[in-house]
């Protein structure tokens, strides 16, 4: 009798159903794997909603599964709930992907999934300054178009375009920064700008009294000049 009339107390929205097991567990200790199946049908009822869930009832349900011992339920629950942000996530949306990366960290303690959902956005919008800075924060180094850790970065072989700017020459698909640390500050740069492009020609007098001329491209969408036009064996 005593059982029934707790459970008449069970509200349809299960937000009394710890109180309600709490009290069983209390007042009637025989009827302990009672109050344990009204805990978990109420946590299974709540996960299966899981795209619904505010993170505020997200983090609260998260923590009922560890009060449980059910921690892996728990984590299971929160990597759907951010698997199913991340799929409603734009392509372009850069503010969108540095919370949901933040949320990887503060709710999972997974920065580094966060780090290669910036990454993978940064492709598509490449040169936001905002993902740069937090890419950055998390100890990621950009070279090359190329995002690496530290280590990564320190242990990378020396590349052609390195070899390149070491022997003082240009070649194309160079960036401008790199073909300004091959050739130095150009004497005379000018300018077309077409509806498609951007194009500069760099030009630099010669020991020798010759000319050297270096053409840079930035086409529609490009964050940079590139080089398209280096002269044959650096002019020489």
């Amino acid at each position: 009798m005593e059982l029934r009339l707790l459970l008449l107390r069970l509200k349809p929205d299960d937000s009394n159903v710890i109180d309600v097991s709490d009290s069983i567990e209390r007042l009637i200790p025989e009827e302990k794997e009672k109050a344990k199946e009204l805990r978990d049908q109420a946590l299974e009822r709540r996960a299966r909603d899981v795209e619904k869930l505010t993170r505020g009832e997200l983090v609260a349900l998260e923590s009922d599964y560890r009060l449980r011992g059910q921690a892996d339920q728990g984590r299971q629950l929160v990597e759907t709930w951010l698997a199913l942000r991340r799929k409603k996530l734009d392509d372009e949306d850069v503010d969108g992907a540095l919370d949901l990366a933040n949320e990887y960290r503060t709710l999972l303690a997974r920065p580094e999934l966060g780090a290669q959902l910036l990454m993978e956005v940064w492709k598509r919008v490449p040169g936001s300054a905002l993902l740069e800075e937090r890419l950055q924060s998390l100890g990621y180094r950009l070279h090359e178009g190329r995002w690496l850790t530290q280590k990564e970065f320190e242990n990378r072989p020396e590349s052609r375009f390195e070899k390149a700017i070491r022997s003082g020459r240009v070649e194309n698909g160079m960036n401008q920064d790199q073909a300004r640390r091959a050739l130095g500050v150009p004497h005379r740069i000018s300018r077309i700008a077409t509806a498609k492009v951007f194009t500069e020609h760099w030009a630099y007098d010669l020991a020798d009294g010759s000319r050297m001329s270096v053409r840079l491209e930035r086409k529609r969408g490009q964050p940079e000049l590139v080089v398209t036009g280096a002269p044959p064996m650096n002019g020489l």
